[in-house]
């Protein structure tokens, strides 16, 4: 499993420690994102999301993040799609496992100015000792998290866009069955290569990349039929 690391200035001693005590103790594979030397005018969002970046991409790798409270690095992590960050900042320990059993948390960002020096490698063992229940009520919850998050980052437009370029492909079909158009009228491929420009665009804003190419190649080759079209 690969581990990343972050943090800002105010967490970047225990960071350092924890970094340190994993190569020793574990196999895990890690990777250190910085800052590697303290400065105080350092900003947690320039190492924070490399870390979130990688673990929004990688289903099975962990970030574990250092701040001065633990806050703003967890809100930043889980502005990245996929990222279920949970804070530490001292306290009962049980809010690491349930973070884990009901949550399934994936980033675990810790406030280094209320946890102490002495308990910060305890508190990452026993996050990383907890894993996922798989409880059917856990997994219907983050699927609907994960459901309300694509919906809040979706611009409104980018979403018409596509449900216009839908409309058009589908009205092109309808026409096409009452013979109102053929498919190598201009009007036909017209609609189908805006339409599918439109899903296109749609399709890029959730990420679906199968949705993008074959969109992409239905706009090359309506494009390819209106050229016929006019040169004949």
């Amino acid at each position: 499993m690969n581990i990343y690391f972050a943090s800002d200035h105010a967490g970047l001693a225990h960071k350092d420690k924890v970094f340190a005590y994993l190569v020793e103790h574990t196999d895990y594979q890690l990777t250190d994102f910085g800052p590697f030397e303290f400065d105080a005018k350092d900003d947690y969002p320039d190492y924070i999301s490399l870390a979130a970046r990688r673990v929004a991409r990688e289903t099975h790798s962990i970030a574990i993040i250092f701040g001065g409270s633990g806050q703003g690095e967890a809100i930043l992590a889980n502005r990245f799609q996929g990222v279920r960050a949970a804070v530490y900042y001292g306290g009962d320990k049980d809010i690491l496992r349930l973070s884990k059993e009901h949550n399934n948390a994936n980033v675990l960002s810790i406030g280094s100015r209320f946890v102490s020096d002495e308990e910060v490698v305890g508190v990452v063992k026993e996050w990383l000792d907890h894993r996922f229940t798989h409880v059917e009520r856990h997994e219907r919850r983050l699927k609907k998290l994960e459901q309300k998050a694509k919906m809040g980052l979706k611009e409104p437009a980018i979403e018409r866009f596509g449900w216009i370029g839908v409309i058009l492909i589908v009205s092109a079909y309808v026409a096409n069955i009452f013979g109102v158009l053929l498919p190598n009228d201009t009007g036909y491929l017209m609609a189908n290569v805006v339409g599918s420009l439109f899903v296109m665009i749609d399709a890029r804003q959730d990420n679906n990349t199968q949705a993008v190419v074959i969109n992409a190649v239905w706009i090359l080759a309506g494009l390819i039929g209106m050229f016929h079209y006019f040169l004949l």
